[in-house]
């Protein structure tokens, strides 16, 4: 029998490292966890015939999120994104503080976006970060075409068109991803520490990004909430992620919110062969796609209204694509 004294010390270990993980968990360590989780869920990710599947049964499973209840709450958010009324001050005085910590944040954070940028060349045959992401040579020339021109690139979905952007000296840049370590593994590859990332929670996703329950928070974190951190309109937009169309759309929306005009911005979206992403080519203006390429730059038409964007988007937002 071990005296009290005894069972004492033998506990305090035990109670030591409780402490001591307690303390792990900082918000770098929860993180990190996370991270872990989520690549062994890569790991274990279906083949690409059952991804395949899986998709075709979580859009057929969340159609009801199409339905008239949620449509009301999602048509009430657009309202208060893209009109007037979601956009005017607040009648408190003391409102107003956040607005002005916003506006102080904001150019911090745009600060190196107003500086000259050093715009570099890119030579195809030269470029060593090819990635298994699925750009054609064709595609290549086309992100760097418009990335070099462009002075604010937005991505949904990060990767070698991330590594473009860096290397063409885009002056304003942001992108999203579903995947935490994939930001993680971007963010490192980019030498321009202006460029921001955000983390899109989809919930546990499996192979390139697909979340593996289609979660009604899914469709805000993922096409808009890092929008609404975005004051100004970019130039172009590159859709490369999950729910494609939707964010087609969605680019648009957010550039005529902030003042852009109709020529003003273009939208490319990647893996364009697929049928059920041109759904809005009779609204939009659809660039002649070069042989060999799968990316189509999209336009908008001066008759097109943001009604007709939103209508369009709330039959396509639930999709995955």
């Amino acid at each position: 029998m071990m005296s009290s004294e005894q069972q004492k010390k033998n506990r305090r270990p035990c109670r030591n490292m409780e402490l001591h993980s307690s303390k792990l968990f900082t918000h770098r360590n929860l993180f990190l966890l996370i991270v872990c989780i989520l690549v062994t869920a890569i790991i274990c990710s279906p083949t690409m015939t059952n991804l395949a599947a899986l998709r075709l049964e979580l859009q057929d499973k969340s159609a009801h999120y199409a339905s008239e209840e949620l449509d009301q709450e999602v048509v009430s958010q657009i309202q208060a994104l893209f009109t007037e009324k979601g956009a005017s001050k607040s009648e408190n005085k003391d409102g107003a503080g956040f607005q002005h910590a916003i506006s102080k944040a904001a150019s911090l954070a745009f600060a190196d976006s107003t500086k000259k940028p050093q715009r570099h060349e890119f030579v195809l045959n030269a470029w060593n970060k090819k990635t298994s992401g699925g750009l054609t040579d064709v595609d290549r020339m086309t992100v760097s075409k418009n990335y070099r021109k462009a002075n604010s690139v937005f991505e949904w979905g990060l990767g070698e068109s991330t590594m473009i952007a860096d290397h063409v000296g885009v002056p304003r840049y942001a992108g999203i991803d579903s995947d935490p370590s994939y930001v993680a593994k971007i963010r490192a590859k980019v030498s321009d520490k202006h460029f921001r990332f955000y983390f899109a929670d989809i919930g546990e996703t499996v192979q390139w990004g697909n979340p593996k329950q289609n979660h009604r928070k899914n469709f805000y974190n993922y096409q808009i909430a890092p929008l609404m951190s975005e004051v100004m309109a970019f130039d172009v937009y590159m859709v490369d992620g999950r729910y494609r169309l939707a964010c087609l759309v969605m680019a648009f929306l957010h550039a005529s919110s902030r003042g852009a005009k109709p020529a003003d911005t273009i939208v490319m979206v990647h893996d364009c062969e697929r049928s059920e992403y041109h759904l809005a080519d009779q609204i939009l203006k659809l660039g002649t796609k070069p042989t060999g390429g799968k990316i189509c730059v999209y336009m908008r038409n001066e008759q097109t209204t943001d009604e007709q964007l939103v209508q369009l988007w709330m039959k396509e937002f639930h999709k995955i694509g």
